[in-house]
């Protein structure tokens, strides 16, 4: 059985899209009763969000806002749900708030991993380990008990705004 979640909130009111970042941030952060926020800046590590640093008085925290494409690919009740089981796993983050547009989640320091560290192999192999955990993880409810890439990858394709560019895979 999964463990269990800590603090975690489940907000199923959508944040207007239309809100400055700053605006969603601040909105976040009071959902999740963190107080003492002293500055955010991006992070250009997401793949597809947009992804902040905020610094408060205790530790940081990461606000992740959903982006149209990760919203096309994912049902409202789906986001954020693998980041839950992770973290209650204790194989990544806590999350401190989840909505249907964006989560909080506590602030890990370290270096975005890249390709060319998968080639050191000292760096694959102390991975590999924490990376099988997780592939061993139960699929969270409700997300489907069968891989879902293809509807993905549809649903991203078929998602006007920011979504993928169809002729980039021609």
């Amino acid at each position: 059985s999964m463990p269990s979640m800590r603090h975690s909130w489940l907000l199923c009111l959508p944040l207007a899209a239309s809100l400055a970042p700053v605006d969603q941030i601040k909105t976040l952060l009071k959902l999740g009763r963190i107080d003492g926020a002293t500055g955010y800046h991006e992070l250009d590590s997401g793949f597809c969000n947009s992804v902040y640093r905020v610094d408060t008085h205790k530790k940081p925290v990461v606000v992740k806002i959903y982006s149209a494409m990760a919203k096309a690919r994912c049902a409202p009740a789906c986001r954020g749900v693998v980041d839950e089981a992770v973290g209650a796993a204790g194989l990544g983050p806590q999350i401190h708030v989840r909505t249907d547009d964006a989560l909080v989640a506590e602030f890990v320091d370290g270096e975005t991993l890249t390709e060319r560290d998968l080639k050191d192999e000292e760096t694959a192999l102390t991975i590999a380990p924490k990376l099988a955990q997780l592939h061993a993880l139960p699929i969270p409810p409700p997300l489907p008990q069968k891989p879902a890439l293809w509807v993905g990858i549809d649903a991203m394709l078929a998602c006007e705004g920011d979504a993928l560019d169809a002729s980039l895979l021609r």
